[in-house]
């Protein structure tokens, strides 16, 4: 299910990189292959921390990327990934924001996103309302 009220805005990825278009195209292509692996968002800190596994788009290798978003000023405060070209803006870092983009609403607390469950522990997931009433 996509998020409808995005917590990170489009426009906040698109003015990210609106100096390094090649990119935020990659990155754009690595979400949509499905290289983002999984993925936090703490909202209760500030800036939101937002942190997640990428795969590089060539090798059998993850990345961890970490990102501080400021939600209500709607910028990106820093980034680190773990990759060669990490202290710059990659392409893991665009795919994790448009992850993030489609998949964290303002209304989410704290969840965990990803496909393998042995990294969810019993402290991570908090459900939103809507999530505990559909189960």
């Amino acid at each position: 299910e996509m998020a409808t009220n995005h917590a990170i805005k489009f426009f906040v990825i698109v003015k990210l990189f609106k100096d390094n278009e090649k990119q935020l195209r990659r990155g754009e292509n690595a979400y949509t292959s499905g290289h983002v692996k999984n993925m936090t968002f703490n909202s209760e800190m500030e800036p939101a921390i937002l942190k997640g596994d990428v795969h590089a788009s060539m090798k059998n290798r993850i990345y961890n990327v970490e990102v501080s978003v400021d939600l209500k000023n709607q910028v990106v405060t820093s980034s680190h990934c773990s990759c060669p070209r990490g202290q710059v803006f990659c392409h893991h870092l665009a795919a994790l924001l448009y992850y993030a983009h489609y998949n964290i609403s303002s209304t989410d607390v704290q969840r965990q996103w990803g496909t393998t469950a042995s990294k969810i522990s019993i402290d991570d997931p908090i459900e939103t309302i809507d999530e505990i009433y559909t189960h």
